[in-house]
């Protein structure tokens, strides 16, 4: 899947505790379903053919339709082994408020041209691989776009404060989009988390730097120079000075984009 998530403009940012004030009656809304699966030893390529079979066909049928925005599987680069929370994530982004997919799933599979029976997916499923995790969130803004490739740093963040998370967000955007038109970027997302919440919850937020390539990551952008063509009237010190008393970077991640659907043009 290579074409663009809908660009999430600022008119959408409600930021306080995402479940404590309610969202804007105005804005619309978009929902992100993150699955972290672990394949068993010796069986990559068995689930990746099963994926290919099965999900990413229904996962095609309900983009085709309108019912999903787009699904991307990634594969962890860094950490890997068994330090990584999981081998794969799957991401599913859809418009409105969340909906249940997965009961409808298996009835899915023949409309989308899948010719495998919904027992023998599930008896497959289980044999390669294990859902280690599932998490709701709720993308806030999307420059750019993802495709199969990229590469993501993904940033999970301890919010201290919603109101300067906000502020300095709503600063960073229109840097990240003149990175994408200089290139050497290929998108950037900030998003909130919906479930699991609570005080014992290590990060309520993240950014996301997609990169065409992994040397792209790794390289610099000239930010100073950056910083001063987009906000002439701001101090770069004074903006970087804002950052920890926003939010504390909990835990960096890096993945790959391996598969990608959208709908089809």
């Amino acid at each position: 899947m290579k074409a663009k998530v809908p660009l999430l403009s600022l008119a959408f940012l409600v930021f306080a505790s995402p479940l404590l004030r309610a969202q804007d009656d105005e804005a619309p809304v978009y929902t992100q379903r993150l699955f972290y699966i672990d394949v068993h030893p010796g069986k990559n390529g068995e689930w990746r053919e099963l994926i290919r079979e099965t999900t990413m066909k229904v996962a095609q049928m309900r983009a085709n339709s309108g019912e999903i925005l787009s699904w991307t599987l990634l594969q962890s680069v860094y950490p890997s082994g068994e330090e990584a929370r999981s081998d794969y994530l799957i991401s599913v982004i859809s418009s409105g408020l969340p909906r249940e997919y997965e009961k409808s799933f298996p009835a899915s599979l023949e409309p989308a041209g899948s010719s495998m029976s919904p027992y023998e997916r599930a008896v497959r499923n289980s044999e390669y691989s294990n859902r280690v995790s599932s998490e709701l969130w709720q993308p806030r803004i999307y420059n750019g776009s993802a495709a199969v490739g990229n590469y993501i740093s993904l940033n999970l963040m301890r919010v201290h404060d919603w109101d300067l998370i906000g502020e300095t967000t709503s600063k960073w955007s229109p840097l990240s989009q003149e990175m994408i038109k200089r290139g050497g970027l290929s998108g950037w997302v900030f998003g909130t988390k919906r479930f699991p919440s609570g005080t014992d919850v290590e990060y309520q937020a993240y950014s996301a730097n997609i990169y065409p390539t992994m040397e792209d990551a790794f390289k610099g952008f000239g930010m100073s120079q950056i910083f001063d063509k987009v906000h002439p009237d701001l101090d770069i010190d004074e903006f970087r000075s804002k950052l920890p008393k926003a939010r504390d970077i909990a835990r960096r991640e890096f993945w790959r984009v391996v598969e990608r659907v959208s709908k089809s043009n």
